[in-house]
């Protein structure tokens, strides 16, 4: 008899330390290991740039695009209206579409410095949805865009070489996006 009193004093001890944790602010799921899973893959979604999760091959081009005209500076109004053609014209986007794109891609860079290192993150993880038509048109048109203000800068070149690089692929004609 006094064996089940203790194992009950032991339960009923043992009950009151768990809420008094709980009441005191530990969180009892942090325990539960499916829990942990979830909240980790929740909070590696979360920390990371969106940058560096674009899952679309036509976003990731108009990001590319934007951030080497952005390398040199401010994008004027002019540049701004050439690179919405040129979505519209090599892209195939409509016209809202294309101003979006450009709306979008102009936020995600805003801050970035050293855009040619960070080519490798952005392709990442769509770099096997490029194909090789696709991946020399990009080229292209980020060599057309990057001489709209005449030569390119030297970071502006270090962007085509990461792209260059990035693609080992080539073909001789730019393809339809």
């Amino acid at each position: 008899m006094h064996i089940i009193i203790g194992i009950i004093s032991a339960a009923a001890g043992l009950i009151w330390a768990i809420n008094s944790l709980q009441r005191s602010g530990l969180d009892l799921n942090s325990f539960n290991p499916f829990y942990w899973v979830r909240r980790r893959k929740w909070e590696k979604l979360r920390g990371a740039k969106p940058l560096h999760s674009i899952n679309q091959p036509i976003e990731a081009a108009t990001v590319i695009i934007v951030g080497a005209l952005k390398e040199i500076g401010e994008i004027t109004t002019e540049q701004k209206n050439r690179v919405i053609e040129i979505f519209q014209s090599q892209l195939h986007l409509s016209e809202a579409s294309s101003k979006e794109a450009f709306s979008s891609a102009i936020f995600m860079v805003k801050d970035l410095i050293n855009f040619h290192q960070s080519i490798k993150n952005i392709l990442a993880p769509t770099i096997d949805s490029f194909t090789s038509e696709q991946s020399q048109s990009l080229i292209k048109i980020v060599e057309e865009v990057i001489k709209l203000d005449g030569e390119p800068t030297e970071t502006q070149s270090l962007i085509i070489k990461s792209l260059k690089s990035e693609f080992k692929r080539t073909n001789s004609e730019p393809a339809k996006w």
